[in-house]
């Protein structure tokens, strides 16, 4: 099977949750499957870091991250729309292009979103089925559930 990954950490150095999680679900993919990562990077990669990635994946590409500083307006506009601000905010047309160029070019059986802000590029993948895998969801649950007044569970 091809897969498109879309990830939001670059999965080496494997150094925290996410990018542990990220990295070992990649290498088991990788196993059987043919496994192709795009992925958004919060600080510069190494070549060492883009060779660690290319010894399991079938090709790499990156590009840094979009960030967002939330403003207060924003927040509360999210309250009328579908899609939070943050990832309004962080939208990058050119991973958009990178996405829709690599399901174009691979044609992949299946596309993984690895966190919310890589799913929202899923669906330019079309009619291919796609996964959300995000292993710290219970964080959202968990932070509005905790939130003291009103105003902190619309920063939540």
């Amino acid at each position: 099977m091809r897969i498109l990954a879309l990830s939001t950490w670059w999965p080496e150095p494997a150094d925290n949750g996410s990018r542990l999680r990220i990295a070992h679900l990649l290498r088991a993919l990788a196993t059987r499957h043919e496994v192709h990562l795009l992925a958004l990077t919060q600080e510069p990669i190494t070549s060492s870091q883009i060779d660690a990635v290319r010894s399991y994946c079938a090709s790499v590409e990156s590009r840094p991250e979009r960030h967002w500083t939330p403003r207060r307006g924003e927040q509360i506009a999210s309250l009328w729309h579908a899609t939070p601000s943050s990832l309004r905010a962080t939208w990058d047309p050119e991973f958009a292009a990178m996405v829709q160029r690599q399901v174009a070019v691979l044609k992949p059986d299946l596309v993984i979103a690895f966190a919310v802000r890589a799913a929202v590029y899923a669906p330019l993948a079309g009619a291919i089925p796609c996964i959300f895998e995000e292993g710290e969801n219970g964080n959202y649950h968990t932070d509005v559930a905790n939130a003291a007044t009103p105003r902190r569970k619309l920063r939540s």
